[in-house]
């Protein structure tokens, strides 16, 4: 489960702009260790070693890993020369992780499509591009806690009857 809120008594996800950190679960149950991920390729790193589990947190992980990229090494897009130029990083630094893994692929795809779309408006700049993925990664994260939430729901609901 990819967790943001605070009330969660353990989170497999803990991101904030510019940072993620993921909850090695290598580890449970006897320690509890989050490891940072400063990019993409840490990020695959994390998921290929187990580090992370669950279709919707791998998703999630690649999505953020690509948001913390942006923001804290790319400036937010500051680095970039042009709109086309930080699409064209978006585009090749997503293809970095693997395609097989349904909801990582769901992610990028999101991310580049949302990447596509401002690059391709008219006075796009790189600052856009970048904000835009990166507002896309966090919205990706808040689907996928709404999702968990309602399940929970959903559960709890059940076990009442």
């Amino acid at each position: 489960m990819a967790a943001n809120d605070e009330s969660s008594a353990l989170q497999a996800i803990k991101y904030k702009r510019g940072s993620l950190q993921l909850l090695d679960q290598r580890l449970l149950p006897f320690r509890t260790e989050y490891l940072d991920v400063p990019d993409v390729k840490a990020a695959w790193t994390q998921i290929r070693d187990m580090v992370v589990r669950g279709a919707p947190a791998i998703g999630c992980t690649g999505a953020l890993a690509m948001a913390v990229e942006l923001h804290a090494l790319k400036g937010a897009g500051a680095a970039f020369g042009s709109a086309q130029e930080a699409l064209e990083f978006i585009n090749q630094t997503l293809d970095f992780l693997p395609p097989h893994r349904r909801d990582l692929a769901d992610a990028c795809n999101r991310l580049k499509a949302v990447a596509a779309t401002a690059a391709a408006a008219d006075g796009a700049s790189a600052v856009g591009v970048c904000g835009a993925v990166i507002e896309a990664a966090e919205a990706y994260l808040a689907e996928d806690i709404a999702s968990n939430k309602r399940a929970e729901a959903m559960n709890q609901g059940a076990r009442m009857r």
